[in-house]
């Protein structure tokens, strides 16, 4: 018990450290700089960057039931498709601070609604930090998988929400953030703390109306930058921990998560280039011992381990085709569960912002994971699914006077990661 008191204190104490750290730098920064030196002002234009993506697919799904037969659907799948628009303009002392607001088409069925908004925060960046308030991506991972959507795979490359008994993805990706970050090493080496607040149901899957902070943890990570990304064989490597209050359960337990992944270079060449990805969560769950739904799932422990190799074919240095390999698997510990699969797929690019894509996705269910109750897969041994559709994805940026740390297609999944 002193130990985990420890732990959480810990936890907290780095995350409080790093804000402040990222609050005192920027004030400092913004008074050295002096208001002569700024470029901007309320009657300058800002910079204004528009990005989105189109992805409509034929999805065909042949399941078998763990009693009982088949069960067979197809259906057009568009969910995903999104659209953001960045706004934000150059400050004092070259920080530059800004808006994102987005929205995307989630899973059909998931009961969300036709528009979900994703992305809806405030942000503020410097050569040294940065800073981000508000709806965005929750930092439960650390490594993009090449899959076709960011939910092919999320029971093992996301650490789940334990707060909610509802299967949209859309709950366990996404929150109101809090997050500070710090960077060395000509922006290779972050350091960043996050305090979030997730969403929360009861156990029908209907959602709470609680606003408080319940999640956070610190993350460190060490990536080359884009233009160097060639230049070593290891391309990224981080490790985080992550932690959610689960206020649900008798005795409110607060519930940590490890992960340790990385990008390995398997050649340095750009034009045919292999590389290795790989992530591992030890999720310690709160003590239940079942997962007889996606919430107790979630809050079971278990160790989910993804690898994915990769090729990009690049004539003149711009991707024509990728070919990937995914495999997964997860167990649980203190009951009879796991599961496992398979994803290969391939992307080719017909011309400009426009992508044929083609995916197959076997899924195999062991133990009592074959008598869950609720999921996309509950009930079945095993399933397999056929995906084959186009891609299409734009970004244009206007009265770009000042540059970037990254890309706002950062910001979301890509399939050429």
């Amino acid at each position: 018990m002193q130990f985990t008191r420890y732990k959480s204190n810990h936890t907290r104490w780095v995350i409080a450290a790093l804000s402040t750290l990222v609050l005192i730098h920027s004030t400092i920064a913004s008074a050295a700089g002096g208001f002569m030196r700024s470029v901007g002002n309320s009657s300058v234009t800002p910079r204004i960057s528009i990005m989105g993506r189109g992805i409509a697919t034929f999805d065909g799904m042949l399941g078998k039931q763990a009693i009982g037969g088949a069960r067979n659907n197809s259906m057009i799948n568009y969910s995903d498709s999104f659209l953001d628009a960045q706004f934000d303009s150059r400050l004092y002392s070259g920080i530059h601070g800004g808006m994102l607001l987005g929205l995307r088409f989630p899973d059909a069925g998931s009961g969300i609604g036709p528009v979900f908004y994703h992305q809806m925060n405030v942000f503020l960046e410097a050569q040294h930090w940065g800073l981000r308030i508000g709806r965005t991506s929750l930092p439960n991972y650390l490594i993009a998988f090449p899959t076709l959507r960011d939910s092919d795979l999320i029971d093992y490359t996301q650490v789940p929400n334990a707060m909610i008994n509802n299967p949209a993805s859309e709950y366990a990706q996404y929150g109101d953030v809090f997050k500070g970050s710090y960077y060395w090493m000509s922006s290779r080496l972050r350091l960043s703390g996050f305090a979030a607040h997730q969403f929360e149901s009861n156990t029908s899957g209907q959602l709470l109306d609680r606003f408080s902070l319940n999640s956070g943890g610190t993350q460190i990570n060490y990536e080359l930058t884009p233009g160097a990304r060639y230049s070593s064989w290891l391309r990224q490597l981080g490790a985080e921990i992550y932690y959610q209050d689960v206020r649900n359960i008798p005795g409110k337990q607060r519930q940590y998560s490890y992960i340790l992944g990385g990008v390995i270079n398997l050649d340095r060449d750009p034009v045919d280039h292999w590389e290795l990805r790989f992530q591992a969560i030890d999720n310690q769950g709160a003590g239940i011992r079942s997962v007889s739904t996606v919430q107790a799932q979630a809050q079971a422990r278990s160790q989910a381990y993804v690898f994915s190799v990769r090729h990009v074919h690049s004539p003149y240095l711009v991707p024509r085709l990728q070919m990937a390999l995914t495999v997964a698997y997860q167990r649980f510990d203190g009951v009879d569960a796991s599961r496992y699969s398979i994803v290969p797929n391939v992307t080719y690019r017909l011309g400009a912002n426009t992508n044929l894509i083609a995916q197959y996705a076997f899924l195999h269910n062991q133990g009592t994971l074959q008598k869950s109750l609720n999921g996309p897969y509950a009930g079945l041994k095993n399933n397999s699914t056929v995906t084959l559709g186009l891609a299409y994805d734009f970004g244009i940026t206007s009265n770009d006077y000042f540059g970037n740390r990254t890309s706002l297609l950062n910001t979301e999944h890509g399939y050429l990661p």
